[in-house]
């Protein structure tokens, strides 16, 4: 590989240094290695980097304020001693913020920083000095005197446009004009990512705006000149779209704001419908896999939630005194100002009467009817102070009610207050039951048992007591004290009570016999937690559910269906300060000190992504029925395959392959000869019924092998009657078919190529060649009588069986071993792939008009291990090793989009023949189907968000433009947005 600059770095300096990195590829088209970019997954570390280090012409040593990590010293060390020995050799210290002189000191017996002339971006990564002083240095050449107009880059438009900020937009010299402007639009175009920043897109609006003033101002002149400028107007209009439609949609990656992310996916491919808009909009839809809708509170904090599931709603208190009602769809019916705008601390529902219970952070306890009405409880929240000498009564010491739960089986109320006061009292009533006060202690989290019998208290000490509801005398208890104190508790139906401390332990006590379990749950810094469920409905929910906020803005779920793996998703720009569950656990709420809600729904993933129940067994082909649009699979156990049909209802058999192959071959054929001990006694396991499978283009016929060595072909839906192609077909590893069915093809692990006719009668191949590789993958040809093959040397080749012998054409040489290819329908352009690209996952495009271009994926992923092609949807879509789906789009060849889809490889891509619909197949045998209409991807982004850009971010981020609410209209016709 060539490579001009090793970056060695401390890992956890990589993002700042990727950043360089991109800059010196991007700005100067120096190549460099980067570990983390650009060693293939599953390969081992040092290998690869003793080997980068050796092909390098030069070395740049990265410092800044993490110091030196262990490889990163070693990896300085290497270069150091090749520098020594070759003084061709180039080494630059780069200095990055916080460099410190101690760490300078560590490396070349302290002579590297001293003695070596710097790259300084100690001042951030866009400082362009010090970009250019880093080229110069790398590249063996003078840093550029700086006469005359520079070459425009990304950091001088950052500069620009950050000094004409600084003018508060009035100096009309800072804006671009001619060549200058038409080069900053280029680079907005070509690298949004590099170009991000509202500053930068109205920047270039404004001499894009100032250059089409100026244009129209000539139109006086004659009718002529005016359609002239008309003409060149409307060309500046569809390159502004374009531009800041690519722009809107790096800002829609980079937004810390999960909810206005959505938004600026949406409006980036509402202004054009462009391949980066695209990806952005389904990137986005895709991060939050279950989120429902968001809810904006405006600035309010949001402190606390609770859910109504019986009657569809969520209820939210805001730090402001008001609790909101919406419906689970995400409609607003209710707003109600508590009394003197009093915090809302907490709150809980009696579903028997629909009754909100709240408590605030001046002591009260509130109860909300169904209409909004508000009555107080008599609980003696408010303590009198007395005066310490003579006993007399002062003033009232108002104590926040922290902890309230209702019980819906005895109706009683629980509540706790920062005092550390205890009350229980009736719902009806509203009388009180008893009050138990617990010393220098305040009450942080309360639950009743399944049957009401048990109240369980948490305390701020660590110590959770258990008290009998109906009498107060303590029952049991255990303590936290050692990780924090417990923010949410829940009995389990069996009877443990289970227990979430601000240290990030849950714990599990069992009151019976007194004991106590503990496990750790996800990350730090946990700001907000509730366990789960309240009522635990049949079978369905098998496991504790976890919804844990942090202070990042994070939230973690264990969802239900007996998953036991946190999903970890960023929900929030700020602290999450309130989280609930729905009685169910199918729902859950955060709300954030941004003002935010997020409704999720547990059971119901992502709305592009479908994961339907599987048939069951290893898949092995996958395919499209093209007259009634149903996929189909090809799946194989050790003593049992079939192909199965997916209508949209479930999976149904339709055919059995067993039963179909031994009509026609016996036995034999399909189990082969029975294993037999060896040396040692040890019984080689059989392998799987079926070993090898491919269904044609178009769904109309498969072929399969057995491991007894059949070769088998039928046609799918005219005859259930397979034909026998071969009988000895033992070692095939690779099989394909064409698209009109009449050849199939196979290679075996002896490097033979075969192509059958499979109409035609016996057993005879027409046509054998002999391959210099062993075969990784195939796919026929636009010309039937061709298959092109990928080889195990990274070698893509044509054979052409319309001659006889057959002749081989090599096509290109791809990066590692080869893996898959895959052809563009209708047409005789390859995509293929290596299984290890050293830089992630990349395709490349073949055709015979132009030379090959190599795809790299959007996101580092793993090498493919399958490929699929739409002409009709316009996409390349690889599945790689590591369970992620990478998109390209096919006619601008733009990276799309990354998304994650499962844990284990894709083994199987392919599109539907409208091509709204692609269906992916992991190792495992899960099968995914994800939504492909770009439209859709719009309308899910809108039901997620719920809102529309507010005045403050409208003007933020379309300066002088007039509002448009896209989300209220159908996202297919959202083509007048600015």
């Amino acid at each position: 590989m060539a490579i001009d600059v090793f970056l060695c770095h401390n890992s956890r300096d990589k993002d700042v240094v990727r950043q360089v990195a991109e800059g010196l590829e991007l700005e100067f088209g120096i190549p460099h290695f980067l570990d983390t970019y650009s060693i293939p997954t599953g390969e081992a570390f040092l290998p690869w980097i003793e080997d980068a280090l050796a092909q390098s012409t030069g070395c740049a040593i990265f410092l800044g304020a993490h110091g030196w990590g262990p490889t990163h010293l070693w990896e300085a060390e290497r270069a150091m001693e090749r520098y020594r020995r070759d003084p061709a050799y180039k080494v630059i210290p780069v200095a990055l913020s916080g460099i410190r002189d101690e760490d300078m000191r560590r490396l070349g017996e302290g002579t590297l920083f001293s003695e070596i002339n710097w790259a300084d971006f100690r001042a951030g990564v866009i400082d362009e000095v010090a970009i250019e002083k880093l080229r110069a240095a790398l590249q063996g050449s003078p840093v550029s005197p700086g006469v005359g107009p520079p070459r425009l880059t990304p950091y001088q438009v950052r500069r620009d446009a950050a000094r004409w900020e600084r003018s508060e937009r009035k100096d009309k010299s800072i804006p671009y004009r001619g060549k200058q402007l038409a080069a900053a639009q280029l680079l907005l175009q070509t690298q949004p990512d590099l170009m991000s920043g509202v500053s930068i897109a109205a920047f270039i609006a404004e001499a894009t705006q100032a250059r089409a003033t100026r244009l129209r101002n000539f139109g006086v002149v004659a009718a002529l000149t005016i359609v002239v400028i008309s003409l060149l107007a409307v060309g500046l209009e569809h390159s502004r779209r374009i531009a800041l439609s690519r722009f809107l949609a790096a800002e829609a990656r980079q937004s810390p704001s999960p909810d206005r992310s959505l938004l600026l996916g949406i409006h980036s491919y509402a202004v054009s419908e462009t391949a980066e808009a695209a990806g952005a909009l389904v990137e986005r839809v895709d991060a939050l896999p279950y989120l429902r809708h968001y809810l904006r509170l405006g600035s309010e904090e949001v402190t606390a939630l609770t859910f109504d599931e019986s009657n569809g709603y969520v209820y939210v208190g805001g730090a402001s005194g008001s609790v909101r009602r919406f419906g689970l769809d995400g409609g607003q019916s209710l707003q109600v100002r508590l009394p003197d705008g009093n915090a809302v601390q907490v709150l809980d529902v009696d579903p028997t009467s629909g009754e909100v219970w709240a408590g605030t952070l001046d002591g009260r306890v509130l109860v909300l009817g169904e209409g909004g009405e508000v009555r107080s409880a008599a609980v003696a929240v408010n303590v009198p102070r007395r005066n310490s000498a003579s006993g007399a009564a002062e003033s009232t010491q108002s104590w926040p009610v922290i902890a309230l739960r209702v019980d819906d089986t005895h109706g009683r109320i629980a509540v706790g207050d920062h005092r550390g006061r205890l009350t229980v009292l009736d719902r009806k009533s509203l009388a009180v039951h008893w009050t138990v006060q617990f010393d220098d202690q305040r009450v942080t989290a309360l639950a009743f048992s399944s049957e009401g019998s048990v109240v369980a208290a948490a305390t701020n000490g660590g110590p959770v007591y258990l008290f009998d509801a109906a009498s107060g005398s303590r029952a049991s208890g255990f303590t936290t004290a050692a990780s924090g104190e417990a923010v949410s508790l829940e009995f389990a139906r069996n009877g443990t009570l289970r227990a979430i401390d601000k240290g990030g332990m849950q714990t599990h006590f069992v009151p019976r016999t007194g004991e106590v379990k503990r496990s750790r749950v996800d990350g730090d810094f946990l700001s907000s937690a509730t366990v789960g469920p309240r009522k635990e409905y049949g079978p369905r929910v098998q496991t504790d559910q976890l919804v844990l906020g942090y202070a990042s803005g994070r939230v973690s779920f264990t969802p239900a269906m007996g998953q036991s793996d946190a999903i970890a998703l960023q929900g929030h720009e700020r602290e999450v300060l309130a989280s609930a569950l729905s009685p169910s656990g199918r729902y859950a709420a955060t709300g954030s000190a941004d003002g935010t809600v997020a409704v999720w729904d547990l059971l119901s993933k992502s709305p592009v992504v479908d994961h339907p129940p599987v048939p069951g067994g290893e898949i092995l082909a996958a395919g499209w029925d093209p007259r009634a649009g149903h996929a189909m699979v090809v799946t194989t156990t050790e003593d049992a395959a079939g192909y199965y049909v997916q209508d949209g209802t479930g999976w149904r058999t339709a055919g059995d392959l067993r039963t179909l192959s031994e009509s026609v071959a016996g036995g034999y054929v399909v189990s082969g000869e029975e294993a037999k001990p060896d040396a040692e006694g040890f019984v080689e396991l059989l392998p799987r019924l079926v070993t090898d499978a491919a269904l044609s283009a178009d769904g109309r016929c498969v072929a399969w092998t057995t491991r007894g060595g059949g070769l088998f072909w039928m046609r799918l839906g005219l005859d259930e009657r397979p034909r026998l192609l071969q009988r000895d077909a033992r070692g095939i590893n690779v099989l394909a078919l064409s698209a009109s069915c009449r050849y199939a093809y196979f290679a075996t692990e002896e490097r033979v190529l075969r192509r059958f006719e499979t109409t035609a009668t016996g057993e005879t191949a027409f046509g054998e060649t002999r391959l210099p590789e062993v075969a990784r993958a195939m796919v026929a040809g636009l010309d039937e009588g061709q298959v092109h093959v990928t080889l195990d040397d990274g070698r893509l080749i044509t054979v052409d069986f319309g001659r006889l012998p057959p002749i081989q054409s090599p096509r290109a040489l791809l990066k590692g071993a080869a893996a898959v290819v895959a052809r563009v329908d209708g047409a005789d352009t390859l995509i293929a792939s290596g299984a290890g690209a050293s830089a992630g996952t990349e395709v490349s495009l073949m055709s015979a008009s132009e030379p090959p271009v190599a795809l790299r994926a959007r996101r580092l992923g793993g090498g493919a291990a399958s490929l699929g092609v739409s002409a009709r949807a316009g996409l390349i879509a690889a599945g790689d090793q590591e369970g992620r789906l990478h998109l390209w789009d096919l006619t601008s060849r733009v990276p799309m989009a990354s998304l994650t889809i499962a844990d284990e490889a894709l083994i199987q891509v392919t599109f539907a023949p409208d091509g709204k619909k692609l269906m992916l197949a992991s190792v495992v045998g899960d099968v995914f189907f994800v939504d492909m209409d770009r439209a859709s991807w719009g309308k899910a982004a809108c039901r997620m968000v719920q809102r529309e850009f507010s005045a403050e971010e409208w003007q933020m981020m379309f300066p002088g433009e007039t509002p448009v609410a896209v989300c209220r209209r159908s996202v297919a016709t959202m083509k007048q947005t600015p």
